[in-house]
């Protein structure tokens, strides 16, 4: 029993030596254990200060505004280029899509009414069709303006 006690002893202190290489003892207290305080202080210091040029100061590109806070945007009173072809190529699209509907094509969504009443299925035809450009085009200006994209 003795032997296995000395055996454990000496791998302590061997443990403890390793351990002693690393980080000093603290002897502060009475059980022994290892200190877990750095033993130096870093000696990095910066080699170049600050300036104060705006280039280097990232606070002042921060501070400036860029409008002020109650000013909105600049708007164009009258659309440019861009806007005046985006308005008039969805107005072409939107022209075209509205042609395909045709009354044809209609009637053979409602092949019952087209057989017995086809002048009123006609009708309803031609003011759905129109009814269907107006919403849609409502619906891109309250697009644009809302976005603020075009000043219509």
């Amino acid at each position: 029993m003795s032997s296995l006690r000395h055996s454990l002893a000496n791998k302590l202190n061997t443990s403890r030596r390793r351990l002693s290489t690393f980080a000093p003892r603290d002897n502060s207290h009475e059980d022994d254990k290892i200190a877990h305080k750095p033993t130096h202080k870093p000696t990095h210091k910066p080699t170049h200060k600050p300036t104060n040029n705006a280039s280097n100061n990232n606070d002042a590109l921060h501070n400036i505004p860029l409008t002020h806070p109650h000013t909105p945007p600049p708007t164009a009173s009258t659309p440019g280029p861009r806007a005046t072809a985006l308005t008039s190529i969805f107005h072409a699209s939107l022209d075209a899509t509205l042609k395909r509907i045709s009354y044809a094509n209609f009637a053979a969504c409602f092949p019952t009414p087209a057989t017995h009443v086809p002048e009123n299925l006609d009708a309803f035809h031609r003011d759905f069709v129109s009814r269907l450009g107006e919403v849609c085009r409502a619906q891109f200006a309250g697009i644009l303006e809302e976005r603020g994209v075009v000043g219509v």
